[in-house]
């Protein structure tokens, strides 16, 4: 029998491939004992869609340093639960591997969003940890995901796992893994427990799990866990004293599961009651009101969050993504229009009100990834910080973090232009959920209480650290081969310049080229597996194009740093145009912007 994931038989075409995807479709439906993706995939046997077969089962689902994401749907390439099985099966045998008996008895930790199939996924991998002998603290309910890194070292164990697929389509999940110390995957961890998944595809459980068996023999947590995170948090609040005056905001969980946590913080901290967007406040799968629910896509997510706003008269809106690991923020102008920041600015306002508060005798540190804005370097250097730049992800974040309090440092603050943060070190990954409490802490002290915005305090800090403005954005590209052509393209010959700039040094991650350096060889990692371009202009310009690990993208990255705020605009935006225009080229590659 071949097996999916290690490679269809080239030389099988025509009938003889198509024989050999019925024999596939075949052997799926023997094994699959969820009645919806079985009926799946005999549909789509009887209708002969082999190319949805070849889709659903030559290719495997890779567990990677993000774990497993992708549509639920029958085959081996998409999350569903026989790949979930032989998911955990693959992890467990790969911790077995690495701890002692004793050690395995620290347990493992497992959590589920409120995603279509997320808490089946949850029951189906804790019933295989049971299995084993590997006590598991299961949650009762769908919880924020910083809440399982944050239960991992609660309870010392192990392994955390989250389903979730974050702020992705209704038609997406994933499988998130978090290693004893709190934090993600790094590699060699991740092609490892690959591999023992690829040894290890034989079912364990063949007809499925008992969901009140599994509940029986897990111990169940949520109230624990919440209890102890909302009260470790108070640490890091900074006038709770005065917080009963705040000004109202709006709240948005996006359809997700950070309302319950948010609303309990709120009460916490002292803040005035929170206002909220009722239509999105409670966890729905079909996210009915937003095609995207992601804050990070603009005025359509956030619609019904700023109508509130404006019925009510507030002036900001706090909005977190459906798994509560993200915090985008909008505000109101003084014209009426709303205001969307980006990822970089609402990190420049969470480090300058942090490094204000810092008092620790220890070193502080603050670390970012290499594509966010370098004018939180400039705001951690003012008062002796190390700063540190990694490859882009939170797995990569937190690994830095992680050896610098080795080194004695204390951990300020880290994040990514993403609107992904991490306030000390509550987590050990990005939280929503404190970083939405800290910075409506700072917004009442540094602007509501004064009468300004926050669109005023970025002006004085730019003015105070420098006109660092960046443009962000990306194409959607669904089809991987598009994607390669697009930066061979680019790498057929580096551009020695891009319009008029003139380009000063190039750095290539994927294939391990910079030459800004004296052997030509990058400092930070190189990622064959991922595409990642940076070029750094005569200017002082710099724009970075590398494709998304979760999603169909192209994003870039460009950032520029002048001496006024119209200058700098100006020439930001002349350099990115000639960029797309010369090396991505959406017309010819068929790139799709997108509608926001």
């Amino acid at each position: 029998m071949y097996v999916a994931g290690k490679g269809m038989p080239l030389h099988l075409e025509g009938e003889e491939r198509k024989a050999k995807l019925l024999e596939l479709g075949n052997y799926w439906c023997e094994i699959d004992y969820n009645p919806a993706t079985k009926e799946q995939m005999k549909n789509l046997m009887e209708s002969q869609q082999y190319s949805e077969l070849e889709k659903s089962l030559v290719k495997r689902i890779e567990f990677g340093t993000a774990g497993l994401r992708s549509r639920m749907a029958a085959g081996f390439a998409f999350m569903n639960h026989i790949t979930v099985q032989q998911a955990t099966q693959g992890l467990i045998l790969y911790l077995e591997s690495l701890y002692s008996p004793e050690q395995l008895r620290q347990g493992a930790v497992i959590g589920f969003d409120s995603r279509y199939n997320s808490k089946s996924f949850a029951e189906l991998a804790a019933s295989l940890f049971i299995s084993h002998n590997i006590p598991v603290y299961l949650f009762k309910k769908n919880n924020p995901t910083p809440f399982v890194p944050f239960a991992v070292l609660l309870k010392k164990a192990i392994i955390g796992i989250q389903i979730t697929a974050s702020h992705n389509p209704k038609d997406d999940n994933g499988y998130k893994v978090y290693m004893s110390n709190g934090g993600q995957l790094v590699d060699p961890h991740d092609k490892m427990i690959h591999q023992s998944i690829l040894n290890n595809l034989d079912l364990w459980l063949i007809g499925g799990y008992d969901s009140t068996w599994v509940r029986s023999r897990v111990t169940e947590i949520y109230d624990e866990v919440a209890e102890t995170y909302i009260e470790r948090s108070l640490n890091y609040s900074r006038s709770r004293n005065s917080n009963s005056n705040s000004e109202p905001i709006v709240y948005t969980a996006m359809h997700g599961v950070g309302g319950e946590t948010i609303k309990s913080m709120w009460k916490a901290w002292g803040f005035s009651p929170l206002v909220v967007v009722d239509e999105q406040i409670d966890p729905d799968p079909e996210f009915p009101t937003v095609k995207f629910p992601n804050p990070e896509e603009g005025q359509g997510a956030l619609a019904l969050s700023m109508k509130k706003a404006s019925e009510i008269g507030a002036r900001l809106v706090i909005a977190n993504d459906p798994d509560a690991d993200r915090m985008g923020i909008a505000e109101v102008q003084g014209d009426g229009t709303w205001r969307i920041y980006s990822g970089d600015e609402i990190a420049v306002f969470l480090l300058e009100w942090e490094i204000s508060h810092y008092t620790d005798q220890a070193p502080a540190a603050v670390v970012a990834s290499t594509v966010s804005s370098k004018i939180c370097k400039a705001i951690a250097e003012s008062i002796g910080a190390r700063f540190e730049e990694v490859l882009t992800g939170f797995k990569w974040i937190i690994n830095k973090s992680l050896e610098l309090e080795g080194q004695g440092y204390k951990m300020l603050f880290s994040f990514e232009e993403a609107i992904g943060f991490c306030v000390g070190n509550h987590v050990r990954d990005k939280d929503g959920i404190l970083a939405a409490c800290v910075f409506n802490e700072l917004y009442q002290e540094r602007c509501a209480s004064k009468g300004i915005r926050l669109s005023d305090h970025l002006e004085r800090l730019r003015e105070r650290y420098g006109y660092y403005l960046t443009r962000n954005k990306y194409f959607f590209c669904y089809e991987p081969v598009v994607i390669k052509s697009v930066f061979d393209n680019i790498r057929q010959e580096y551009p020695k310049a891009i319009g008029r700039f003139p380009v000063k040094y190039i750095r290539d991650l994927t294939v391990g080229y910079d030459n800004s350096q004296p052997d030509n060889k990058p400092v930070l990692p190189i990622s064959p597996s991922t595409q990642m371009i940076t070029f750094t202009f005569e200017n002082g310009a710099i724009i970075t194009l590398r494709t998304s690990g979760t999603e169909p993208k192209i994003k870039y990255y460009c950032e520029y740093h002048g001496n006024t705020l119209e200058d700098t605009r100006a020439e930001l935006n002349e350099l990115v145009d000639h960029m797309i225009d010369q090396l991505l080229q959406p017309q010819r590659y068929g790139l799709t912007p997108p509608s926001s």
